[in-house]
């Protein structure tokens, strides 16, 4: 069985989000899957295995649970089959529980399809403001629930100053998350490092055994799905996460409008640890 690392979304050389990828040799039980994730340690550990419903499968586990899907630990395993010269084809498609997905393959990145996305509604500022531990004064973008494969909660602060403030009280974090049926709350600012950046971010997920996650697939789909909702329509967006982690990653995400429902690809590179 070999079990390779990435840092998927790297930002050049640095940074990114590590993730486990796993190519067995013979179809592992779940439990094995569960222990290895929870041995490689990092947020997410992605495990191939045969489909019969597309030409690649992906199952994803934290260190203590599975997930339907995990874009950061996808984009590793494509980037990863590419340079391994197992896949030379540029794009294709693979099994997750959150449903049959598109993965476009190009020379330094990958592009993963994600779920259609959804809103599940509105929520007060209150209630987070007290969690995260910010004034509510400074959150200027309203709290939406927004999935495209996870739910989870975005809500936009006036400043890099207040997003490096925020310090979540976790108990209470995942007490939230059980009571709205989310993952996580992503907090984000319009302010960024870099002037050809849209936002950046921090994403909270600890009721999945994340505190803090240094570059999320799925929340960049989910954000700009926010974005083309609430504040700025656009075909393609670059979102920054993992700086207040001293691990600034760099998450591209393009939306494509067609007859039928919207189409979102989050994208990015990676970069072998080990």
């Amino acid at each position: 069985m070999r079990i390779h690392r990435l840092s998927a979304f790297s930002e050049g050389t640095r940074g990114g989000n590590p993730a486990g990828v796993v190519l067995p040799e013979n179809i592992p039980d779940e439990s094995t899957m569960q222990k290895i994730a929870k041995d490689v340690g990092y947020s997410e550990t992605a495990f191939f295995l045969p489909s019969k419903k597309a030409p690649y499968r992906l199952r994803f586990f934290t260190p203590t649970t599975e997930v339907p899907l995990c874009g950061h630990a996808s984009v590793a395993a494509f980037n990863l089959l590419r340079d391994l010269g197992d896949i030379k084809i540029s794009k294709t498609t693979f099994e997750t529980d959150a449903g049959i997905l598109e993965i476009h393959i190009e020379k330094d990145k990958v592009f993963l399809e994600l779920a259609p996305p959804a809103f599940h509604g509105n929520l007060s500022k209150e209630p987070l403001a007290e969690i995260l531990r910010i004034p509510e004064e400074n959150i200027t973008h309203t709290p939406h629930i927004v999935s495209t494969g996870i739910k989870e909660v975005f809500l936009g602060v006036d400043s890099l100053k207040t997003l490096a403030q925020a310090k979540p009280d976790r108990d209470a974090l995942i007490d939230f998350s059980a009571r709205y049926d989310v993952k996580g709350v992503y907090l984000f600012t319009l302010e960024t490092a870099h002037n050809i950046s849209d936002a950046q971010g921090r994403n909270f997920l600890p009721s999945i055994g994340i505190d803090e996650e240094s570059a999320t697939g799925t929340a960049a789909g989910a954000l700009a799905y926010y974005f083309h909702r609430f504040v700025e329509s656009k075909t393609e967006y670059l979102f920054e996460q993992g700086h207040t982690m001293r691990r600034p990653s760099a998450l591209h995400v393009k939306l494509k409008e067609q007859s039928g429902p919207l189409r979102i690809f989050v994208g990015g590179e990676a970069r072998v640890i080990a």
